[in-house]
């Protein structure tokens, strides 16, 4: 029984064995119906040969491990999988009106197009910004807007030694502005102006302006300016103000200013 090569597995008759007619025919079979022709072999190396090479038999030589598929169809898939996940990703940080549908043309306009708006508003502000500045520089900008001053308003009553106290506001006031009713039928208005170059609980500046109308229906009034630094003026604190009003257990309305 002769034995067969590996590859091919063509007949090899052993040494008692006589090579007939026979065997010679099955073994041009074998080698034609394993075998391509010349015309094939040239169209399998031509590069403009639609299939000729199928992305799943083409090992991929990857020296520096990027890849864990070892073909070129299995790598190509690994590719797309990052690129889409990254472009969705970074839709995602975008936000509206950035998709994860969008492709990566659109997702560069919909970032340029913030920059620049971002710019425009911060040179409103007063700050140089231009659409082609860095997003962490044009971010670290914003921090050097100068905001508008705080208000706050409110109601509150003086104490037995005639001063009202407010806390718990978020800003350290300037300018206090109190009005109260007092029984003369009159209105009594207060401002209190702090000192910008005092501490944070030294006395303030007062000016008071006394007017109101009579039950008659005339109008009197009069108006003081006073510097003093004892407790007959104004306290501002960090986050609210003591001021001295002349009045008892007395309802007022109080406006401050930062």
């Amino acid at each position: 029984m002769p034995t067969q090569t590996p590859n091919l597995k063509l007949p090899v008759p052993l040494g008692n064995e006589n090579h007939n007619r026979a065997s010679y025919i099955d073994l041009i079979n074998k080698i034609d119906d394993n075998a391509a022709s010349k015309q094939v072999v040239t169209e399998h190396l031509d590069e403009t040969t639609t299939g000729a090479h199928k992305a799943k038999n083409i090992e991929v030589v990857d020296v520096n491990n990027l890849f864990t598929s070892t073909d070129v169809e299995g790598a190509l898939k690994e590719l797309f999988t990052n690129a889409d996940n990254a472009q969705k990703g970074i839709a995602n940080v975008v936000g509206s009106p950035a998709l994860p549908s969008n492709t990566l043309a659109q997702l560069v306009t919909h970032i340029q197009n913030a920059k620049n708006t971002g710019a425009v508003n911060l040179t409103v502000k007063g700050q140089s910004a231009n659409g082609t500045d860095s997003l962490d520089s044009l971010m670290r900008k914003i921090a050097n807007v100068e905001p508008g001053k705080k208000f706050a308003s409110g109601k509150a009553n003086t104490d037995i030694n005639n001063v009202v106290t407010v806390h718990g506001l978020d800003f350290k006031p300037r300018i206090v502005h109190i009005n109260y009713y007092n029984p003369s039928a009159s209105v009594t208005t207060y401002h209190y102006m702090d000192n910008i170059t005092r501490a944070t609980t030294t006395k303030g500046t007062v000016i008071g302006v006394h007017m109101g109308i009579t039950s008659n229906g005339s109008i009197n009034g009069y108006g003081e300016i006073i510097e003093r630094s004892d407790h007959l003026t104004s306290i501002f604190y960090d986050d609210g103000f003591a001021a001295y009003l002349n009045t008892t257990s007395t309802n007022v309305y109080w406006y401050a200013w930062e």
